[in-house]
Parts: structure tokens; sequence; C-alpha cells
């Protein structure tokens, strides 16, 4: 029985040597980086959604990546190097030189929600204890640490003078990330 740690010690994981990787991708070229690396025998996945997109004369429903700058491809980790020369391609996700395989599970669920015809938006990957901005509604650009409480988000706000706190409910649509400096 094969656990995660020796999915990730083996190159490749996977069946027969192969399993699904994140592929870093040059901006706005997912679509076309995953047609080159099918054109080279590579079993590819792009993740796009539907979107309206609306300019001043009309509106237009557009397909456009769930996950911009990053596709998935399966391939045995052992043979990346067609991959990682590929035009658009900046690289495969990983730490150090060791390829990290996402789970099979997690790319089956993302291709069954696209194949579900389900409205999909993207969300930022919320962590708790994260440092966020709220954007919109009466909280407008108060800054907080993420919490979570019975199912639902909340914004830690420090007055760090009198060292005391209060948390509020927030949408995770909501708030953003605040990127470090």
């Amino acid at each position: 029985m094969e656990n995660e740690d020796s999915r990730l010690a083996e190159p490749g994981g996977g069946l027969n040597g192969s399993a699904w990787y994140a592929i870093q991708v040059k901006t706005t070229w997912e679509k076309q980086a995953g047609q080159l690396l099918e054109n080279k025998g590579y079993e590819i996945f792009v993740p796009l959604r539907k979107t309206k997109r609306k300019w001043s004369d009309r509106t237009k429903e557009m397909e456009v990546p769930l996950f911009p700058s990053y596709i998935f491809g399966r391939f045995d980790a052992k043979n990346r190097l067609p991959i990682l020369t590929t035009p658009a391609v900046f690289g495969i996700v990983s730490a150090g030189k060791q390829l990290l395989p996402v789970p099979d599970e997690q790319v089956e669920a993302i291709q069954n929600l696209i194949k579900s015809g389900v409205s999909i938006l993207s969300s930022p990957f919320l962590k708790i204890g994260q440092r966020v901005v709220v954007e919109g509604g009466a909280l407008d650009g108060q800054k907080g640490i993420l919490t979570r409480f019975k199912n639902s988000w909340r914004v830690v706000i420090s007055v760090d003078l009198i060292q005391q706190a209060v948390a509020v409910e927030v949408d995770r649509e909501q708030v953003r990330v605040i990127e470090k400096a």
C-alpha cells in the first residue's frame, strides 16, 4: 500500500510512473501551452471557466483559465525535459528538484466541476491566520487577520495599543489576502 510520502519520494508517483503535475506557463498562454504539450503526446488538462466580459459596446461570453498561469499534465517525472523546453512553459511546481504531484482526486474534482456546467468562480486560497483586507461594504479597506468560527469567515481587527480585538463576520468574496512586502 502506497502512502503519500512514498509517492513524493518516487519520481513520477502515480500509476505506471505517471502522475498529475501543475505546470507554470506564461500568463494568457494557458490554452496554447496546453495544445503544444498535447501535440507532444502528453495528457493535459487546462481548466477553463466561462465568464462574461463587458466592453463599452457589447458583452461577450468567454472561456478564461480557472487558475491563471497554471495547467495540469500527467507524465512521468523522469521524462520532464520535453515539457520544460516547450515554449511558454516556465516550470513544474516543485520543492527544490523534487516535483510535487497533484493528487488525482483533486484534478478529478476540478474536471467534474467543469463538466457539470455549474457556474465556477475563482477564489483566493485563504488560510486561517492570514492578513487580509476587506473589499466592499461598510468595512471596505479594513485590515485584519482571518479566522473561522462555526462555518463562517471572520476578520479580527486588533487595537494593539490596548491589546484588544474584535471579530466581524464577512463573506469569503469580500476578503483579499494582503501580499507580504
